[in-house]
């Protein structure tokens, strides 16, 4: 671990606190940034629930990574929904090559995808490049999925179902459902629940048995995250001992008022949707 304490105090004093703005969820009160990282760096695990692609959501990320790093000086590891496990030969090898220099970060998010469309997440990687940081492969591929998407889970390779899998909870299911109205039947809507909440499984696998670092981040997409449910009620279940906060981040034109962002935060028939709530400009 390379970088110093030093460097988080001067990087928070960089932070522009108009850049974004931070809500506890539990309590529905904007925070300041030295509070959150007060409060975040004490676990074991970050899970980032984010909205995929966007310029300010993936800068924010970066930005916590290389605050929580410098501050803990622990060794980590960063998961990333992206990344398929089948392919964690040949990702390692192109992360390797990212580390020692023969790649650039978009260079090597352009090997990793074979085309350009993932360069937001560039200011992460350059972080876990800064910290020497490790970086897991999670998911499964569309072509393994593809099976259950078409025909449910009973379709799949059973090589590739975790042991003790198990189907969302109700009101994940019924969140699903009332997201994916009007664009397909109810056996469509439930065989892309059963991938979804497959997706969320293995990736729950993969970090609770392949990850030896004492610090630990998820990036994944927020619908997996929210209400603590989908993959964080499969991490709690194959890895109750270990810590997480889990940090929902969205754009903030997108929840333009204080309503908006608190309605968000909060429903009255679901919960509260996250630990903590970043919107982002």
């Amino acid at each position: 671990m390379r970088a110093t304490l030093f460097f988080s105090i001067l990087f928070f004093s960089q932070v522009s606190f108009a850049d974004h703005v931070i809500y506890q969820g539990i309590t529905g009160q904007v925070v300041s940034d030295p509070v959150f990282y007060h409060a975040i760096k004490i676990n074991d695990q970050i899970v980032l629930g984010e909205k995929h692609d966007q310029v300010a959501i993936q800068n924010e990320e970066a930005k916590i990574i290389q605050n929580v790093a410098s501050l803990t000086q622990k060794d980590f590891t960063l998961a990333w929904e992206f990344l398929n496990w089948s392919d964690r030969q040949t990702n390692q090898q192109l992360y390797r090559n990212f580390l020692n220099g023969s790649l650039s970060a978009n260079e090597f998010l352009s090997k990793i995808f074979n085309s350009d469309s993932e360069k937001t997440y560039a200011p992460v990687f350059e972080v876990l490049k800064q910290f020497q940081g490790s970086l897991l492969s999670t998911n499964l591929s569309r072509s393994e999925k593809a099976p259950v998407v078409l025909s449910g889970i009973n379709a799949l390779n059973p090589d590739l179902l975790p042991d003790h899998f198990e189907l969302g909870s109700k009101s994940y299911l019924e969140r699903f459902t009332e997201a994916m109205a009007g664009h397909a039947s109810t056996d469509q809507i439930n065989n892309f629940f059963a991938a979804q909440c497959l997706v969320d499984d293995v990736i729950a696998l993969h970090l609770s048995s392949a990850i030896s670092s004492p610090l630990s981040f998820l990036i994944i997409g927020n619908f997996h995250t929210a209400y603590q449910d989908g993959v964080l009620a499969r991490l709690q279940k194959r890895d109750p001992k270990t810590t997480r906060a889990l940090v929902h981040l969205e754009l903030k034109s997108d929840y333009p008022t204080t309503k908006d962002q608190l309605d968000y935060i909060n429903s009255a028939r679901y919960g509260t949707i996250s630990d903590w709530v970043i919107f982002a400009e």
